[in-house]
C-alpha cells in the first residue's frame, strides 16, 4: 500500500508537470497526504510484525515444568505395536504420501494460477479506462502476485506467509515468463506451430518449473518456530535466558 501510495503521488506530479495546475494547492496537499498515509501504513506494518513475534515468544515459553508428584501415577497404557511399512511398487508408503503431495500442491498451483490471470485482466480492464495502458498492466501484476503469493502460501503449502517469502516468490513469475517465451519462440520459429498452440504449449511446460521455484520460495522463506530447550532442574528456556 505504501509503494501504491507513492506510485500515485508520482503520478500526480507528472499530470500537473505535463497539463497545469487545474486546481491550486490540490498537488501538493494530495501529495502530502498520500506520502504521509504511506509512511503510516509501513510504519504500521513494522508495529505488527513486533507485536506477532512477541505473541509467538510468549506462547511457547512455560513459567515451569512440574518434575515429580506426589501421587501415584496412572499406570501407562500398552504401547501399541508398530506397522510396518507397506511397499507399493517398489517404494515406501512415505514416498507415495509425499508424491500425491506434491500431485495435490501442483494442481493447486495450477488452479490459483488461473485465479490470479483472471485478476490481473480484471485489474487491468478496470483501470485502462484511467490510466496508461502499460501502467494498468504493472498495477494488476502486481496484484496478481500478491494473490498469488497469499493464496500458495495459505493453501498450497499451508504455511504463514513471511516477508522473506514473499520477496522471493517473485523469482516464480520471472522464470514462469522467460521459459514460457523462450518456448514460445522455439515453438512459433523453428516447429512452426500456430501461435496459440505454441503459447498453451509453453504454459503447460512452463507451470512445474514455475510451481517448483514458488513452493522452494514459500518454505523456504517461511519462519522456523524455535521451541523451548529443557535445561536442568526441569526448567525450559532457550541458551542465555
Amino acid at each position: 500500500m505504501a509503494l501504491a501510495a507513492t506510485g500515485y503521488a508520482l503520478w500526480i506530479i507528472v499530470e500537473v508537470a505535463r497539463h497545469g495546475v487545474g486546481v491550486p494547492g490540490c498537488a501538493s496537499l494530495l501529495t502530502a497526504v498520500v506520502a504521509l498515509g504511506g509512511i503510516q501504513l509501513a510504519t504500521l506494518g513494522i508495529v505488527g510484525e513486533y507485536v506477532g513475534r512477541i505473541y509467538c515468544e510468549t506462547k511457547n515459553r512455560p513459567h515451569y515444568l512440574i518434575r515429580e508428584t506426589s501421587e501415584q501415577p496412572a499406570p501407562a497404557a500398552p504401547a501399541a505395536p508398530e506397522r510396518p511399512l507397506r511397499v507399493r511398487g517398489g517404494g515406501a508408503s512415505a514416498f507415495g504420501s509425499g508424491r500425491s503431495r506434491t500431485v495435490r500442491q501442483f494442481i493447486t498451483f495450477a488452479m490459483i494460477g488461473v485465479v490470479d490471470t483472471a485478476v490481473h485482466l480484471s485489474v487491468y480492464a478496470t483501470l485502462n479506462h484511467w490510466i496508461p495502458y502499460l501502467t494498468a498492466h504493472v498495477i494488476g501484476y502486481c496484484v496478481s502476485i500478491v494473490g498469488s503469493f497469499l493464496l500458495n502460501s495459505y493453501i498450497t503449502c499451508r504455511t504463514s506467509p513471511t516477508w522473506r517469502a514473499f520477496v522471493r516468490f517473485p523469482l516464480s513469475s520471472l522464470v514462469n515468463l522467460v521459459l514460457s517465451g523462450a518456448l514460445l519462440h522455439v515453438g512459433v520459429s523453428h516447429l512452426g506451430m500456430g501461435k496459440n498452440i505454441a503459447a498453451l504449449t509453453a504454459g503447460i511446460l512452463a507451470t512445474p518449473f514455475s510451481f517448483l521455484i514458488a513452493r522452494w520460495a514459500i518454505t523456504s522463506g517461511a519462519a522456523v518456530s524455535r521451541q523451548p530447550e529443557p535445561m536442568p532442574g526441569g526448567r525450559t528456556g532457550r541458551p542465555g535466558d
